[in-house]
This record gives C-alpha cells, structure tokens and sequence, in this order.
C-alpha cells in the first residue's frame, strides 16, 4: 500500500465517520421533535380554559387549568389549580368537575374562570380559596 493510497482510505473512513454520526444523531432528532409536536398538540386539544389568579402569596400565584377529555358521545370536563404557577410543579387537583355534549358546549360551560378573592368558579363548579390554599 502507498502512503497516497493509505491516505485516501483515512480520507474516506472520516467521511464515512462524519455521516453514520450525522445519521446518527438525525436517528435521534426526528423522533424527539415528533414527538414534542404530537404531545404539546395533544395538549392543546383538550384544553378549553387557562387563566392566572392573585393568592395570598403574590399576585398570579394561581394558574387554573381546564381539559377535556371525550368519554364516548361527551366530554368530561377536569381542572387542576397549579401553585405558584410557574414553578416546582406542585398543583391542587379537583378533578372531574363537569361534561358537556360537545367541545363547544364544554368551552362555553367551563371556559370562563372567575375569581373573587374567597374562591375560583369554573362556570357551574366552584372551589373556595381555602380548599386550594391548603398547601401551606
């Protein structure tokens, strides 16, 4: 072997290096952001209402979520209260509070979050504000 011949066999070995770890890594890639793409849709699919509320805390210190899920021919309705809304990923889960017929009806039911101080209302369903300050 000569030495032209020993170097473009090294030339072609790091091509052939470079691409199985380009591959390699787009191996790795698409199935993330597949799958970043399909849950974060997911997600937005069933939520219905999103609304931040002052504590005792600071304000915004509530982050009220709505979701539905379908249940056959309705949609169970589930809200959850996250606390300190933006961090450590603690919340206050109420659970199922409702269903509608329809994604609609469910958004014009539940969709519109109130809060007054001494609790939150989810359209019909309502919790007082010591139920979910319970976390101190």
């Amino acid at each position: 072997m000569t030495k032209k011949s020993g170097c473009l066999i090294g030339g072609i070995i790091s091509v052939g290096v470079f691409f199985f770890t380009i591959a390699g890594i787009a191996l790795l890639a698409i199935p993330f952001f597949i799958g970043m793409y399909y849950g974060q849709k997911d997600y937005t699919d069933t939520l219905l209402a999103v609304k931040y509320v002052d504590g005792r805390y600071g304000p915004a210190f509530y982050g009220v979520e709505v979701t539905g899920q379908e249940e056959g021919d309705r949609v169970a309705v589930y809200a959850k209260i996250n606390i300190n809304a933006l961090s450590d990923g603690y919340y206050h889960d109420c659970g199922r509070i409702g269903t509608a017929k329809s994604w609609p009806e469910a958004r014009k039911q539940f969709g519109d979050i109130q809060w007054d101080g001494k609790g939150i209302s989810i359209g019909p369903y309502r919790i007082e504000r010591k139920e979910y300050e319970n976390h101190r």
